[in-house]
């Protein structure tokens, strides 16, 4: 259950970068390779790949890096996250589905998830300091 919450805690965060950093295309193109590699995410779940989730992960701290150095007007902000929010709940609920069947399927072990997840917490508190 502590998985589930720090992976949604985050996505979110992770999402949020995008409006915090040049132009809405710009930000619209993180903003959906955010989204393609939360996908990538769920995958390596699926797959129990943890070198595909460690890479995911580090492609995630780049391009929230990316979309911080990005200015966006709040109205941009705004119309960002409404294009991408059906894509970006999407995605997270198919990575929370995603780590219960690496769980229950065998896949990763207890101890590869709590890994797994500490990672992606210490992911999400960077993100939040540079947010």
């Amino acid at each position: 259950m502590r998985t589930f919450l720090i992976l949604g805690l985050a996505a979110t965060l992770v999402f949020g970068a995008v409006g915090c950093g040049g132009n809405q295309a710009k930000a619209e193109s993180i903003a959906q390779q955010i989204v393609d590699e939360m996908n990538k995410i769920a995958d390596g779940f699926e797959k129990g790949d943890k070198a595909a989730l460690k890479a995911s992960f580090a492609k995630l701290s780049d391009l929230a890096k990316q979309g911080k150095e990005i200015k966006v007007t709040k109205s941009q902000d705004k119309a960002i996250g409404e294009k991408f929010k059906p894509q970006m709940d999407a995605a997270q609920k198919r990575m929370m589905e995603s780590i219960t069947k690496a769980a229950t399927g065998g896949k990763l072990t207890p101890a590869e998830l709590m890994e797994l997840g500490t990672e992606m917490q210490g992911l999400g508190k960077s993100m939040q300091k540079g947010g």
